[in-house]
């Protein structure tokens, strides 16, 4: 994979991981409309990690907040707390797609991973 290649494919990560169209779908597909070799797992879970890092460090402060109050309502027992229950939504919405992906991913990754 050429350095463009690589710039183009993560750019496109960057560009298309928070509107709903699939950020993964683009890194198989545009490879595969323009010719190029697919790209190395390693590099398709650097995207993803670069876009994980790049979430952490401009919502450090929010998801800090959520995850305090987390905490305090184990310790607490209690939701009385907004931001508790935001955080307790969240882990439990995440909840199936978790599930899905353990027992499923390699599904998935079968049907789906090629164009």
């Amino acid at each position: 994979m050429s350095i463009l290649q690589a710039v183009l494919l993560g750019f496109l990560q960057g560009a298309t991981e928070f509107i709903p169209v699939s950020s993964s779908g683009h890194l198989v597909l545009v490879p595969w409309l323009l010719g190029w070799d697919p790209p190395p797992l390693a590099f398709d879970t650097t995207v993803h990690w670069g876009t994980l890092v790049a979430i952490f460090a401009v919502f450090w402060r929010d998801l800090d907040g959520l995850l305090r109050a987390w905490l305090v309502s184990l310790r607490r027992r209690s939701l009385a707390d907004p931001q508790a229950r935001l955080a307790w939504a969240i882990l439990l919405g995440s909840l199936p797609a978790a599930l899905t992906g353990l027992l499923l991913g390699d599904f998935f990754e079968r049907v789906f991973g090629q164009p």
